[in-house]
């Protein structure tokens, strides 16, 4: 149960610190490469500070019990992968139903 809540934690993470949307194009050819024309997804640095940050936010979120806080770590375009599911989340309802499974 540990691993699983650890690796659910990690790419919750990973997930909340990676990208950011809507950065400036940088070329016609990057834009061609994207599912929404003209918009671009860029990965932010971060710090291992900030991870650990985020994973304490995600874990003491989960903690709770209710699924609404867990919910609202992730961005509304985000995509869920779940572990103990073979069901992608994509809207936050669909997050909400699965956060009761972890």
């Amino acid at each position: 149960m540990t691993t699983k809540i650890t690796l659910m934690a990690a790419a919750g993470a990973v997930a909340l610190a990676a990208c950011s949307a809507n950065a400036p194009q940088k070329t016609a050819a990057a834009a061609a490469n994207t599912a929404v024309p003209g918009r671009v997804e860029v990965c932010k640095a971060t710090s291992e500070a900030e991870i650990a940050s985020l994973f304490d936010r995600w874990n003491a979120s989960l903690k709770t019990g209710n699924p609404k806080r867990v919910v609202e770590n992730y961005a509304n375009n985000s995509i869920l992968l779940p572990t103990v599911s073979n069901t992608p989340r994509l809207s936050p309802a669909e997050k909400e139903d699965y956060s009761p499974h972890c």
